[in-house]
């Protein structure tokens, strides 16, 4: 809590966690928010403090690095710049500030870990034979529930006995594998994340996680244990029949190192090795688009704990270190974030069909019981066919099933380990047979923390806003997928562009994108051509080597859309060389300009109207992508740089108006899209965007009011309309119900956003399902737009050190509130409609510069505020500008009209 008046420093957070325990990189980042009360607060400066964490006490005396009073740059933030920090070693740091007056706030204390200088375990395995397949302890076991048509293997089991001599103080366990993991001390689990380590291309990193096993350690014996799947080194990725098994080996493999700190001071290291056992267990396979067959016959009771016989284990297949670098997991753990119930049951003899209520990603957790060998089965899938009954056509090759068969020795609580599903539904067959006691489902996703809230009031909207979170979070899993559920589950880089923005309104994706940027550099080619997708494998993947327009560009989209949100140079300079090669291949095959027939071109996908020019899409794209490279240059000190995309932007913006535009403003090949990416992208001069929207506007109404774009042009729609005079047509285009529009989808009971406007049809009925997902996130990138628009919160500089606040007041929504937090705090908005008055509450953080734009003379403003504001508030052609710095404000603003505002 702000102390006094003063600002203080609060959430402080080193290279975006609260606590990394695994920090690598020679400077980190240091970020802190600032609270204070009273208004128009104005920090100083600042200091910071870094110093070893002895056990107890911390000298800050004596601190290895002290930045001195630093004076206020317009961001809480700082990277490191004392001396070397030493490797697998415990600090502590703090922050405090100062305001203007010269006062100082108290301090904000932090924790963090630096990651060891070296890798200590080995590779370990069991290698099995060319045509593997599950060896039960008892061979009469084997039954036709195991058997697959999908070429998984089974679940490896291992483990390593250590012996521990005294009393710990700190132990970490650092753990990864070419495949999926789950480890354990002495039967505690240690990674609480799922599906670890996620996926990057194992022929160029590999990442670690680092678990905190203190408090599982004890005096004398202990046992390190794991369970090994395939995922997605070894298993299935996509289509079978086109991308086989085992893209990057045969075989999945694991290795860990434990560092054991005493409390005498000394440090003793010990890793994976020749010392180790394994053994096939109870899963039988695993697979991530398949599922999974666990026989509960074959556990081993007791493997997991020192003392458990395990003479009849074979020794671990042993491999040293390669050259491919360990490095430490920057992104958020996947996890159980939320459990589901059913919200039905229906029962049919030995069947049961239950409903979550909710399309999402997951996994089911059941405790059964039955004779042994009895087996329950289950199913799963995103909507139900006319009949009732479970529809998977649209799931292709993905089986989604998972078996478990008992072992007649009482209740058992079990959920699968290597598998995820996409679905709403799950059918469960086995019931005459298996007892089912509780069923539960556990939603899995990146765990990001919040970023954003969102509420109006108008229902169709508040659901829109929750089935875009739902659609974000069931693809924001090890990387960004289109969907969960079907045999794709891609990094396509073109569906995680379109929602970077909406997820960062919504969460705290630095982390998280900032670990996929590298899937991209790995993907990138030495040509500096950008894949279609990202992890990409070739050969199996070559045919999208050559990234389309709006698919590859997310090379460069998505590092601005991080800068200008998080502000951290540093995500610039990480991503600079990568970006740099991509443009200059475009230059290499576009020296006049026009991007045309670039890779696969797949034009404004999935789009009702078809016919917008794909070469028209992709130089527009091009100037928006030059510009941004203007823009991170300019904001990071690339002053040459600068100068050569700025000018490249004016030319391609040149050549685009040249081939595209015809007199007047309009396009040669009119479409919605067309103008809607013209004007988003910035690719037309400023004083033609007007004349462009009010023919965009006109084709709208010539369609019947509806929108006819696909994901490309969804994603500019609303904004090219509301920044351009038509506000309400755009509250119209978000307030529809008749297909095709949002809420046409919630009509027809979505909960997530489909990947066709048109995914189900009017008779109820699902589209081709050769690509037909329930629960695909690229559509929902209109939630930006209910941020910056119906809310009115928009960055306008990197780190969002100044934003503008400008709401687009519609009486249908009847009010509106919405939070974002920016470098500096939370920015909040409020407004609602009084008859033809609104009243407008927000909130500044200290720090932050606002300026907020109103649609009506600075007259008809007025309020508990207006006077405080009155000597920052000037007329701005027919509305207001106001420069409003850090507090809480309220205004009423009159004569808005029951009709809302369309503002210009």
């Amino acid at each position: 809590m702000p102390f006094a008046d003063m600002i203080d420093a609060f959430d402080p957070r080193c290279e975006g966690a609260p606590a990394p325990l695994a920090l690598a990189g020679a400077r980190p980042l240091f970020t802190w928010g600032l609270a204070a009360a009273g208004r128009g607060r104005r920090p100083g400066g600042f200091r910071l403090m870094l110093a070893p964490d002895a056990e107890g006490a911390t000298d800050w005396e004596a601190p290895l690095w002290d930045s001195g009073p630093r004076e206020w740059t317009g961001l809480p933030q700082l990277r490191y710049e004392g001396p070397a920090l030493a490797p697998s070693t415990a600090y502590r740091w703090r922050v405090r500030m100062r305001d203007e007056a010269g006062r100082w706030g108290g301090w904000s204390e932090a924790r963090l870990e630096t990651a060891p200088d070296r890798w200590r375990g080995e590779w370990i395995s069991q290698i099995l034979p060319p045509a593997p397949c599950w060896r039960p302890r008892r061979p009469e076991l084997r039954g036709e529930i195991h058997r697959n048509h999908f070429g998984a293997l089974p679940a490896l089991l291992l483990r390593g006995g250590f012996m521990v001599r005294g009393a710990v103080r700190r132990a970490r366990l650092h753990a990864t594998a070419r495949g999926l993991y789950l480890a354990s001390v002495n039967g505690e689990a240690c990674n609480p994340g799922a599906l670890a380590p996620g996926w990057t291309d194992y022929r160029r990193r590999i990442a670690y996680q680092t678990h905190d096993v203190t408090a599982l350690l004890r005096p004398g014996a202990n046992m390190l244990a794991a369970v090994l799947g395939e995922g997605w080194y070894s298993g299935r990725i996509s289509e079978h029949a086109k991308y086989p098994a085992g893209h990057y080996g045969p075989q999945p493999w694991f290795t860990c190192q434990l560092m054991i700190e005493y409390a005498d001071g000394q440090t003793e290291w010990l890793g994976s090795g020749p010392q180790w056992r394994v053994a096939q267990g109870p899963i039988a396979y695993s697979d991530l688009l398949n599922g999974e067959v666990f026989d509960a016959r074959q556990d081993w009771e007791g493997w997991m704990l020192p003392g458990f016989d395990d003479g009849g284990w074979a020794p671990v297949s042993v491999r040293p270190i390669d050259g491919v670098p360990i490095e430490p997991d920057i992104a958020p753990p996947v996890r159980t974030t939320q459990v589901l119930a059913p919200v039905s049951i229906m029962r049919e003899g030995g069947r049961a069909l239950a409903d979550f209520g909710q399309n999402h990603a997951g996994r089911l957790r059941l405790r059964v019981s039955g004779e042994a060998g009895a087996a329950l089965r289950i199913r799963h899938a995103e909507i139900l066919d006319a009949d009732g009954a479970l529809y998977s056509a649209n799931l292709l090759r993905a089986a989604q099933t998972d078996t478990h068969v008992c072992d007649g020795a009482g209740p058992r609580d079990w959920e699968p380990a290597f598998t995820i599903h996409g679905f709403r539904h799950a059918e469960l067959t086995g019931l005459d047979r298996v007892k089912l006691h509780a069923i539960e489902s556990r939603v899995l996703h990146a765990d990001l923390d919040a970023a954003g809230s969102f509420a109006c009031g108008h229902a169709m909207v508040e659901r829109l806003l929750r089935n875009i979170g739902w659609g974000l979070r069931s693809n924001l899993q090890a990387v960004p997928t289109d969907c969960p559920s079907r045999d794709e589950r891609l990094g396509w880089l073109a569906d995680a562009q379109l929602i970077a923005g909406t997820a960062a309104c919504l969460f705290d994706v630095r982390g998280y994108f900032a670990k996929w940027l590298q899937d991209i550099r790995d993907a990138q080619a030495a040509d500096g051509t950008v894949p279609d997708m990202a992890p990409f494998l070739s050969p199996a993947f070559d045919f999208f080597a050559d990234g389309a327009a709006g698919w590859a560009d997310a090379a460069v989209i998505v590092p601005w859309t991080l800068w200008r949100r998080y502000g951290d140079p540093g995500l610039v300079d990480s991503c600079w060389r990568s970006m740099a090669a991509w443009m200059a291949s475009l230059d290499r095959r576009f020296p006049d300009g026009l991007r045309r027939g670039v890779g696969n071109n797949y034009g404004d996908w999935l789009a009702i109207d078809a016919g917008t020019d794909r070469d028209l899409i992709a130089t527009a794209l091009y100037v928006q992508a030059a510009a941004m490279m203007a823009d991170m240059a300019e904001g990071t000190g690339r002053e040459a740089e600068a100068l050569y995309y700025r000018a490249l932007e004016g030319m391609v913006r040149r050549r685009f108006c040249a081939a595209f535009l015809v007199e007047g403003g309009s396009l040669s090949t009119p479409t919605q899209a067309g103008y809607a990416i013209a004007i988003g992208t910035g690719a037309v001069p400023a004083g033609v965007r007007g004349a462009m929207a009010d023919r965009l506007a006109g084709l709208i109404a010539a369609n019947g009011g509806a929108l006819s774009t696909g994901f490309l042009g969804t994603r500019y729609l609303l904004a090219a309309l509301s920044d351009h005079g038509h506000a309400r047509l755009a509250y119209d285009l978000l307030l529809r119900t008749a297909y095709p529009s949002w809420g046409y989808m919630i009509g027809q009971g979505a909960t997530t956003l489909w990947e066709r406007w048109n995914s189900l049809g009017g008779d109820a009925a699902p589209a081709d399902p050769s690509m037909n997902s329930f629960n695909h996130a690229a559509l929902g990138s209109v939630g930006q737009w209910l941020f910056e628009d119906a809310a009115g919160i928009r960055g306008a500089a990197p780190g969002w050190s100044a934003v503008t606040i400008r709401p687009r007041f519609d009486a249908r929504l009847g009010w509106c509130e919405a939070s974002q937090r920016a470098a500096s705090g939370v920015v909040r908005v409020r407004w609602e409609f009084a008859g033809a008055d609104v009243r407008l509450d927000f909130t500044v953080p200290p720090g932050t510069q606002a300026e907020v734009l109103l649609p009506v003379a600075p007259g008809a403003i007025g309020g508990a505020d207006a006077a405080a504001l009155a000597g920052v508030t000037a007329r701005d052609g027919a509305g207001t500008r106001i420069a409003a710095e850090s507090g809480d404000y309220s205004l009423l603003i009159a004569g808005v009209g029951l009709e809302g505002s369309s503002q210009a």
